[in-house]
């Protein structure tokens, strides 16, 4: 039994990846179980409200909590940054060590090849597999549709990882059906969101992302194509899936709740439900 309160903060990613070598998937995602039990904990996202503040005031901001970051916030915020969490889609290829874990799940079940829309990415950027191997790797039960999804039924707790430890249940969005059981298995007490705009789309059907307007740390794994309207992003329901994400911000917000964890927003810009507690750095 492990005693995570002996180990300093930014040492406990590195015992983590030390402990999961030659263990099964579930073994490493019952080994995550309260790691950071107790603490604060910040989760960078990828939308424009990311560049609110000074990056050396977000990297002050992130001492002494754990950092959570949504797939290239890892690259801006590489220094603090505990936890990258990724799917398969606006990545980025990621060496084999990097400062911090990486916890990704594939775009199909677990024992299913994984398949990616050639038409919804760019041909240069267009992989089924990453370069190296993340330190755990979920599959996605895609089986749902969106009209079983985690955001569209409401089934945040039945995707908490004491109880799928092979498969995410489709979110959709990584942070909806990764980012957030991840966030709930580790035990923080608080999140701190910055970046975070709920995939609110323009008028021309786009999200918005940091990377668009500071033009580095862009994604070059399966990049989605700049010309796409992701209003053509449905399954089995007349929404699509950017606007099941959106609607489903309160539900969020009540998960959180029920788990006794408060949630604040970070960005001074950021679009979501003003329901959320805002804060500023």
């Amino acid at each position: 039994m492990i005693n995570w309160d002996e180990i300093p903060i930014k040492e406990r990613k590195n015992v983590l990846r030390k402990l999961n070598k030659g263990k099964s998937r579930e073994q490493k995602t019952d080994l995550l179980y309260n790691a950071y039990k107790g603490l604060e904990c910040v989760c960078l996202t990828t939308g424009p409200s990311l560049l609110d503040y000074p990056e050396e005031e977000i990297n002050k901001f992130c001492e002494g909590r754990v950092v959570v970051s949504i797939k290239t916030a890892s690259l801006k915020f590489k220094n603090v940054t505990d936890i990258c969490v990724t799917n398969y889609y606006n990545s980025y290829k990621f060496s084999n060590n990097e400062p911090f874990l990486i916890l990704a799940r594939q775009e199909t079940p677990i024992w299913h090849n994984n398949w990616v829309n050639k038409n919804l990415v760019t041909e240069e950027s267009y992989s089924n597999f990453f370069p190296f191997q993340p330190d755990i790797l979920w599959g996605c039960d895609n089986t749902v549709g969106h009209s079983k999804s985690v955001c569209y039924a409401n089934r945040w707790e039945d995707n908490e990882l004491t109880k799928q430890k092979t498969n995410r249940i489709l979110g959709p969005g990584v942070l909806n059906d990764l980012a957030i059981p991840v966030m709930v298995h580790l035990g923080v007490k608080k999140v701190y969101f910055l970046g975070w705009h709920g995939s609110r789309l323009n008028n021309q059907g786009k999200l918005d992302y940091a990377y668009k307007i500071e033009n580095k740390h862009k994604p070059n794994l399966n990049a989605i194509k700049e010309s796409l309207d992701c209003r053509i992003l449905k399954s089995d329901t007349s929404k699509d899936e950017c606007s099941l994400i959106t609607e489903s911000e309160l539900d969020i917000l009540e998960y959180f709740n029920k788990k006794q964890i408060e949630v604040s927003i970070l960005s001074k810009n950021s679009e979501i439900d003003k329901k959320f507690k805002r804060e500023q750095i």
